[in-house]
């Protein structure tokens, strides 16, 4: 063959090869670079979810790679994905919520299994139900909707009568599943846009959930749930203007980690109950309106075996809401007067109570703990207690700095009537209010 021949023909395969390229909306290459999903435009939905459903099941590793841009979806959901969602980066890549989404509406949405192709999907954006993966480097937006619409087109947690449907978005990212998950979320940004529709001002309740599998066909009663285990790790993210910057809950033998992460929400990180679970909150940044870390367990009557919660190193502010405003809130009722099996410790945090708007109720307060230990932290600002304990025995307060938060009139200790056994050590001329039974108080 002549080297014309031969020129002619390689020209040929280059221009093929190049067109089929750049002839895929839904493709882009670079020299040199891996292959990436671009954005259409319009609606991305289609070309998201076929791009996750790649990666449902597979044996090997599976990447799916999202161009700069901002791609515009309705919720996708897929099953038992194996892989990496990655983007360019906070910022360049986004992944936006169209307005006015169509969600699941029964009552309650989540009596349905939320992989059946014939209902619509849960009340979240991008949902992971079942198997390992990482999500990393991109943003989320929930954005204020255009005039006249709305983030859904309404949707029920619970069967209540004459109750109104919920407008806002349940959550940014869904990690769940019936067997054990492993999920990382990492250098991720959520933005929720303010809502004046909204009682609570704003298109999202939760930036990324790690919460039980509530379709359960085997238990048809209120609480149908599949509990979720496995781990689930949140780092180096940003969540910003929803309810709760990441909500775990329904959790079984889980282990998760909350670390290294900017949370600008009403709550920073909210568990709602777990069992046999270890949960670490730990170098984190707040500006909270509500609570920085809110645990409440045994909401199903079950009772809680043996949690361990770690709130450690974490900085940030706590505003008053109203007067019910707290650092960090625990509270494992319904077995009382037998306090839970769960163990918290809180340690080494700096934190600021109250705002403009007046103090806040506590820097710390903790019913029906087994074991409670605090130690290290620095609260200040306003507030009308510093730590409140009750209902546990054996507690262990000391080497805290609680002079620099106005209590008022009130205590920067309070030990409730149900303590018994605990052992604190308190400034010269912090309150303490003890009504516990033999508990010891040192002041240095």
């Amino acid at each position: 063959m002549s080297r014309a021949a031969t020129r002619t023909i390689l020209v040929v395969v280059v221009s093929l090869a190049t067109a089929a390229l750049l002839t895929s909306p839904a493709t882009a290459q670079g020299w040199g670079r891996r292959a990436c999903l671009a954005p259409n435009g319009v609606d991305d939905t289609v070309e998201l979810q076929s791009a996750l459903e790649r990666c449902s099941g597979g044996s090997s590793r599976c990447t799916v790679r999202l161009c700069r841009g901002v791609f515009r979806t309705s919720p996708v959901r897929v099953g038992d994905f194996r892989g990496v969602l990655r983007g360019a980066r906070r910022g360049r890549t986004v992944i936006q919520a169209l307005p006015e989404l169509q969600v699941n509406n029964n009552v309650p949405y989540w009596h349905d299994d939320p992989l059946d192709p014939g209902l619509d999907p849960w009340p979240y954006l991008v949902q992971f139900i079942g198997g390992r993966g990482e999500i990393r480097d991109l943003t989320i937006e929930i954005p204020t909707p255009p005039a006249g619409d709305r983030p859904t087109r309404g949707w029920h947690e619970m069967e209540i009568e004459g109750a109104d449907p919920t407008l806002e978005l349940g959550g940014a990212i869904l990690i769940t599943g019936r067997d054990p998950v492993a999920f990382e979320v990492s250098r991720v940004r959520v933005v929720a846009g303010s809502d004046p529709e909204s009682y609570l001002d704003t298109t999202l309740i939760s930036g990324v959930s790690f919460r039980g599998l509530l379709f359960n066909p085997a238990d048809p009663g209120t609480f149908p749930v599949h509990p979720v285990r496995g781990q689930y790790r949140l780092s180096e993210s940003e969540l910003t203007g929803m309810v709760s910057g990441t909500q775990l809950g329904e959790l079984e033998g889980a282990e998760v980690e909350i670390t290294r992460s900017d949370f600008q929400s009403l709550l920073a990180v909210d568990v709602l109950d777990g069992s046999r679970s270890r949960v670490s909150v730990n170098g984190n940044q707040w500006d909270a309106g509500f609570v920085g870390v809110q645990v409440i367990l045994n909401v199903d009557g079950e009772p809680s075996q043996g949690n361990t919660f770690l709130v450690s190193r974490n900085r940030g502010t706590v505003g008053s809401y109203f007067g019910f405003g707290s650092g960090v809130y625990f509270a494992d009722p319904w077995i009382l007067p037998v306090p839970g099996e769960s163990t918290l410790t809180v340690s080494s945090n700096r934190v600021t109570l109250g705002d403009g708007e007046g103090a806040a109720a506590s820097a710390l307060e903790a019913y029906g703990a087994g074991q409670v230990r605090v130690w290290g932290d620095r609260f200040q600002g306003r507030a009308a207690t510093g730590v409140r304990l009750d209902q546990t025995s054996g507690c262990r307060v000391f080497w805290n700095a609680l002079s620099g938060l106005d209590t008022g009139s009130g205590p920067h200790l309070d030990l409730g009537r149900e303590t018994s056994a605990c052992l604190a050590v308190v400034g010269a001329e912090d309150i303490v209010n003890d009504d516990g039974t033999d508990n010891r108080i040192i002041r240095r």
